[in-house]
């Protein structure tokens, strides 16, 4: 399989991955050492709590993988991050995205990296390649 970042001589799409999730575990699992509250907390970060910065990473890979380039981005609902009221419902959501994940990659060839997905965000909308989709996330 060949790809942008394996030309480059470097990751391929599927070690990056790999490497995203072990690091998503750590930061999951050291989240799962404080009080609920402190997860919680607006930190005035990018997605203003710990928690929600980790569900924006879960999620973004279960959309783009999973949605946005099976070609069912308007059939996607994500889960209100407010619903999460527990570390361990975190922590049961992340492994169902990497299965999914996984699942997909196990499938992943040349071909595929090329074909092209709609990618609609806000008012735009972008024709990218598998790879590229990937890439995002």
């Amino acid at each position: 399989m060949t790809n942008i970042l394996k030309d480059k001589g470097l990751l391929n799409i599927k070690d990056l991955y790999a490497y995203a999730h072990s690091v998503r575990s750590k930061f999951a699992s050291k989240l799962s050492e404080l009080p609920w509250e402190e997860v919680c907390k607006n930190r005035e970060a990018s997605f203003y709590s710990m928690k929600n910065i980790l569900l924006h990473i879960i999620d973004n890979e279960d959309w783009m993988v999973n949605w946005v380039i099976k070609g069912k981005i308007d059939q996607y609902v994500r889960r209100k991050w407010e619903d999460y009221t527990s570390i361990e419902q975190v922590l049961e959501h992340m492994p169902e995205v990497e299965r999914k994940t996984d699942a997909y990659f196990r499938t992943l060839s040349s071909k595929e990296l090329s074909r092209t997905s709609r990618l609609k965000v806000r008012d735009s909308e972008f024709t990218l390649t598998v790879e590229e989709c990937l890439l995002q996330s």
